[in-house]
């Protein structure tokens, strides 16, 4: 017999007696792997009785215990990390001013800002956004009240006088006068000339870039600074004597009078006034006002397109005071000549060309230290489009003086050029009493396509309605 089949495992069919299988003992690698399979299997059942134990308890609650839920308190964040609200911060700045000039728009958002950076330290432009719409609500609920900057024709009927009238009129919003937050307007400080001696104005300069407090001291209606006369000499708080173009286009390009001063001229406190219209406010309780708009900064282009500019050519302009057109005699075609008499009727100049006229007049106007104005008649501001930008410097400048015109540097309103808005005043005003939600009505707005546009065509239309009123349509 073969030896190897002799050594051979027995047949398992055959039901004899097997041998006893041969034990291996594992390796370190495999020990380590199995600890590690058991830590992990007794860790994840320890999580699954702790998350059992929880769902089991999380409605329990104790005796003593209040609801853990039921006792979370409510946290506003952003009145953590944003500070105290810009209404509160409006109103707490018209208790600061004085009750009978309140304060207009650029002021609060000055104000405002200036008291963010003394707290944070770092410089922070005045948001004029946010101030915006702060007021709008302040307005409705009556905690702010209003006085809107409204210019009045004196009788004057100068080009001068009627074009300040057309550019307040396009700055000024949509008259509310009979709306509970708006108080009554008033007039503002018209001093110029000689009657500037001894009033406080600030001057703004260049390079400092900032407003400096000086005190008017003479008036030089000839002679002055370069032989040109009507300029006004003013002494600085540091001693600085200058002699100042306050009311030509020369230097400063702004000056201001002082708060106080523009405030000596008002009639009475703003509290006693409240007090006159509260009977007028409760009239007026159950009337639905619309939302109040807010003045805007306008650039001098923008103020621009909204004039009534005449697009003809300068030899259809009206004939200007002083001067009279004669026909030319002789001519064998109808011809005219603009002439300029003296008291005796004697010619002292004249013209064959209407274009020639308006030259030498705005040579002329700068020559004294001005700027051609223009004419306005027929519901047309007649001037030419080179003239047009230094005559609304000069009626700005006067605005601005005057203090119903606020100018707007560049780096407060974040702007590259310089702005202008309205001298509107706010005051500190009595809440009006809530009325009950049912009694609230909706107000439904119109949809607007176009609110520039709108803006636009309402700034135009008053700015005829007022040239009517001058008889200047």
């Amino acid at each position: 017999m073969d030896e190897s089949a002799a050594e051979s495992p027995p047949d398992r069919a055959s039901g004899s007696a097997s041998a006893p299988p041969v034990t291996r003992e594992p390796s370190s690698g495999e020990l380590q792997a199995a600890a590690e399979d058991e830590e992990t299997n007794d860790a994840f059942k320890a999580h699954k009785r702790r998350s059992r134990v929880q769902l089991a308890t999380w409605g329990d609650v104790g005796e003593d215990e209040p609801p853990r839920r039921r006792s979370r308190n409510v946290v506003n964040y952003s009145d953590k990390t944003q500070g105290p609200k810009t209404s509160d911060l409006i109103v707490a700045e018209l208790e600061f001013a004085a009750a009978s000039s309140g304060l207009d728009l650029p002021a609060l958002a000055t104000r405002i800002a200036e008291r963010t950076k003394k707290e944070n330290k770092e410089k922070i432009p005045p948001h004029f956004s946010a101030i915006r719409q702060s007021l709008i609500g302040l307005l409705r609920s009556g905690r702010v009240r209003r006085r809107l900057t409204v210019g009045q024709p004196h009788g004057d009927t100068t080009a001068e006088a009627a074009l300040a009238l057309l550019v307040l009129n396009t700055l000024q919003v949509e008259s509310d006068i009979a709306a509970p937050w708006s108080l009554r307007p008033r007039e503002a400080v018209h001093a110029r000339g000689a009657a500037l001696v001894g009033r406080r104005v600030e001057v703004w300069w260049e390079g400092d870039g900032t407003f400096h407090s000086a005190a008017v001291e003479a008036y030089n209606e000839t002679g002055g600074a370069f032989g040109r006369g009507k300029t006004h000499t003013v002494v600085y708080s540091d001693g600085l004597r200058c002699e100042e173009d306050l009311e030509g286009p020369g230097e400063p390009a702004l000056w201001r009078l002082l708060e106080e001063e523009a405030a000596g001229v008002e009639e009475e406190p703003a509290e006693e006034e409240a007090e006159e219209e509260e009977e007028e406010e409760e009239r007026s309780a159950e009337t639905v006002w619309p939302q109040p708009r807010l003045e805007q900064m306008h650039s001098v282009a923008t103020i621009r397109n909204n004039l009534p500019i005449t697009s003809a050519e300068a030899s259809t302009f009206q004939v200007p005071p002083g001067w009279t057109a004669e026909q030319v005699p002789g001519s064998r075609r109808p011809k005219w000549r603009w002439v300029q008499r003296d008291a005796e009727g004697a010619v002292r100049r004249s013209f064959e060309r209407r274009e020639q006229l308006e030259e030498a007049l705005e040579r002329e106007a700068i020559a004294s230290g001005g700027a051609w104005l223009g004419q306005l008649g027929g519901g047309v501001w007649e001037i030419r489009p080179k003239a047009v930008l230094p005559a609304l410097a000069q009626v700005l400048k006067r605005l601005t003086a005057i203090g119903q015109v606020s100018a707007v540097l560049p780096q407060q309103s974040g702007k590259n050029q310089l702005m202008y808005i309205i001298s509107n005043r706010y005051f500190k005003g009595v809440p009006f009493p809530r009325k009950e939600r049912s009694e609230e009505k909706k107000e439904e707005e119109k949809e607007e396509l176009c609110d520039l546009e709108l803006e636009r065509q309402r700034n135009m239309a008053r700015n005829q309605e007022l040239l009517r009123m001058l008889g200047l349509a």
